[in-house]
């Protein structure tokens, strides 16, 4: 009976963390309007993590960091157990102040309780993902797993990257007319243009976005790993 139980509860705890969304995500949609960078707030991004308990990390001007918990359910979802950080200074930018609390409403209810948070998550191709949160039916909120990227942008896998990983010169296999290279937290680190090569040495040891601008307006995306 013990093992049994054992089994179970280790049975459990694999389906919980196959929940977790997971990697880092860039705010798309805000209750289906979509989200426009500008000078104060280049992007939104929402991390999950897990150390000593799971818990999600997210900011706009000011921070959100709360502890939450995976249920096991007929649809993935996730409750906000604790709140652990909470700054809502204001933005300079009313506009952008109203979005922190729209945004924060999303995870942490506008009542006495935390609301149960749904999501889904979706493939778009050329590995680009899309993650949905739900929070009831007037809170919801779309992320792409790059910056800056609307599902119209991105072409058909036309460009092969190499090598990868790379330590000093990155090659495609055709001229790319203008390039972009993001870090994962989304601050732009280079662009490029009109090359079928770059030296990356300069950079730092980690994993980095590609935005690559082709002809007839297609957008690739690339990642890759700097050694």
């Amino acid at each position: 009976m013990k093992t049994f139980f054992t089994l179970l509860f280790v049975t459990i705890s694999l389906i919980l963390r196959a929940q977790n969304p997971g990697e880092i995500w860039y705010l798309e949609t805000l209750n289906y309007n979509q989200f426009v960078p500008n000078d104060e707030i280049q992007n939104i991004v929402l991390n999950f993590e897990e150390e000593d308990i799971p818990y999600l990390e997210t900011s706009v001007c000011g921070n959100l960091k709360a502890h939450i918990e995976f249920m096991l359910c007929w649809c993935p979802e996730f409750g906000i157990l604790e709140v652990l950080e909470l700054d809502e200074t204001e933005c300079s930018n009313p506009e952008n102040t109203q979005l922190q609390q729209d945004y924060f409403t999303l995870f942490l209810g506008a009542g006495d309780y935390y609301p149960v948070i749904g999501y889904d998550r979706e493939s778009l191709g050329n590995g680009v993902e899309r993650l949905k949160l739900y929070s009831g039916d007037e809170y919801s909120a779309t992320f792409l797993n790059v910056p800056f990227l609307s599902v119209s942008d991105f072409g058909n896998n036309e460009i092969q990257i190499y090598p990868n990983p790379v330590k000093d010169i990155l090659y495609f296999s055709q001229l790319i007319k203008f390039g972009e290279i993001y870090s994962v937290t989304g601050k732009k680190v280079m662009n490029f243009k009109n090359a079928d090569e770059i030296n990356i040495s300069h950079l730092s040891k980690g994993t980095y976005i590609l935005k690559l601008h082709l002809n007839q307006n297609k957008i690739e995306v690339r990642n890759f790993i700097k050694n």
